[in-house]
């Protein structure tokens, strides 16, 4: 069980998406940034069982429901309230072998919620993609793993600012809202260190023609 707001920023499907995604094992420490209410690191502490969980969340609304959320769910989990920028200081420079994020990815420039909480949530106000990736860079072991979920639509600035960090694009998923319709996210790993070899699965498809949940969204929303 997860807390949320009724009147703040609510989860969406691209937190249960990566949270499936995620692959952790039992030896692994764990991180991730820009963890709002701490949903997806509930379900992969659940499922992976990881070694250590550490989530990094800037807004002291969402840190707290991420507190509660796991005290709730006699889970453990070190919480960290600050800004992304820099946090390896704090929490472990190369400390980490796996690090994941569903950042805010809506550029400033697009509209966005008069509710500061649902805006610095969804848009890049307080961290961008670069700042994304240079932290997780900083977190991470030789060999650690990456994994996000992005806009399609910025599938190359990912790529772009993974490589230039020495990430290694690993394994891609596109996901569709409907079939015949274009990917809006992207779900992609990238190994720090790694070598050249991009494995690009078969695609998500979202929802039938009727618009309800296709049968993978429901396996994914099932599984446990």
């Amino acid at each position: 069980e997860v807390i949320q707001s009724k009147n703040g920023y609510a989860f969406t499907s691209d937190s249960v998406l990566l949270a499936n995604f995620v692959k952790a094992g039992h030896k692994d420490n764990v991180v991730e940034l820009c963890a709002g209410c701490g949903v997806i690191s509930v379900i992969v502490g659940h499922k992976r069982k990881p070694k250590s969980l550490t989530l990094v969340e800037i807004q002291h609304s969402q840190a707290d429901r991420a507190k509660r959320t796991f005290e709730h769910n006699k889970m453990q989990a070190n919480i960290v309230e600050g800004r992304l920028q820099g946090i390896h200081k704090i929490i472990g420079e190369y400390a980490f072998d796996v690090c994941f994020a569903n950042p805010p990815y809506r550029l400033v420039s697009q509209a966005c919620s008069e509710n500061s909480e649902v805006a610095i949530s969804t848009h890049e106000i307080e961290v961008d993609l670069k700042d994304l990736v240079i932290e997780a860079e900083k977190l991470l072991k030789f060999g650690g793993r990456f994994f996000c979920v992005y806009p399609a639509s910025r599938l190359s600035e990912l790529i772009y600012e993974l490589t230039s960090r020495k990430l290694e694009p690993k394994e891609m998923v596109l996901v569709q809202p409907k079939a015949g319709m274009n990917a809006e996210l992207v779900l992609l790993s990238a190994t720090k260190g790694g070598k050249h070899g991009l494995v690009i699965h078969e695609n998500i498809i979202q929802n039938d023609e009727n618009g309800n949940m296709a049968p993978i969204m429901r396996a994914i929303y099932n599984s446990k």
